[in-house]
């Protein structure tokens, strides 16, 4: 136990001999973290990256892409306190994004 006080006797006696030490290394220790920071880091926001590989749910979901293809779906709500309104609207709206075959594949 006396030797460990010891050593960091020392090493507090050293710091407090040597600031401009202590500091010059934590300000070489910090260029040096952001310095490999910027060379590292990496965002991964695809769902492939930030899913496990190799577990089942994954799997299947690339068996079901496989199949299917890579479906993005669009919800639209209306409400109306007219339900006759809000039925013509759906229509209009249905039959204007029918045309448009390039940006809506499959309307229903």
């Amino acid at each position: 136990m006396k030797e460990t006080s010891k050593k960091g006797g020392a090493l507090f006696s050293i710091a407090a001999r040597n600031p401009w030490l202590v500091l010059s290394f934590a300000l070489l220790l910090s260029a040096l973290s952001i310095w490999f920071t910027s060379q590292r880091m990496e965002f991964l926001t695809g769902r492939d990256d930030l899913m496990p590989r190799n577990t089942s749910f994954n799997r299947d979901f690339h068996q079901f892409r496989a199949e299917f293809g890579d479906m993005e779906d669009i919800v639209v709500v209306i409400e109306s306190p007219d339900a006759e309104r809000a039925g013509a609207f759906g229509k209009r709206l249905y039959d204007a994004l029918s045309k448009d075959k390039e940006h809506f594949s499959d309307l229903f």
